[in-house]
């Protein structure tokens, strides 16, 4: 059994800005409240610059996740997604956030939190019940359970 699901990756864009928008009201403030340029300034830019050159990478990654081929291929004691061979042993569950083009994500074994190449939606908005069932035909096989509910993800 080998099926082949056309998936997007999620970028997380929209948290990562409001979090910049975040940085640069705290350092806006800063200034206006501040009126020595002391010591606490200085390490507040430098905070500020690691917290920007992270944003820049963790958005570097999203642009090369989107180049890789987007499919999501179940076969018969394996997932493959974006290129990367996921064991069945491997998965401790499998997650789904959402009813209208839900987020889906495969939660490994003794982490707490999903890791972005391990969530997808779907390419188009129509394959959703498609998807969902053949992921639980395939996790009924392996033992692994399906859950309908908010996960713990990066960004």
């Amino acid at each position: 059994m080998k099926k082949t699901i056309e998936v997007r990756p999620l970028t997380g864009v929209v948290p990562v800005f409001l979090f910049l928008f975040y940085l640069f009201i705290q350092f806006y403030l800063l200034i206006l409240t501040e009126p020595e340029w002391g010591g606490l300034l200085l390490l507040y830019v430098v905070s500020i610059l690691i917290a920007f050159s992270a944003v820049v990478a963790y958005l570097l990654n999203a642009i090369i996740m989107n180049k890789k081929p987007a499919q999501l291929q179940i076969h018969q004691s394996s997932l493959e997604l974006f290129g990367r061979r996921i064991d069945g042993e491997a998965v401790e569950a499998i997650y789904s956030n959402g009813y209208f083009r839900p987020i889906i994500g495969f939660k490994r074994h003794g982490k707490k939190m999903i890791p972005p190449m391990l969530c997808f939606r779907m390419k188009n908005s129509g394959e959703e019940d498609e998807c969902m069932e053949a992921l639980n035909h395939w996790a009924m096989k392996q033992g692994i359970t399906v859950k309908y509910k908010r996960f713990p993800r990066w960004f």
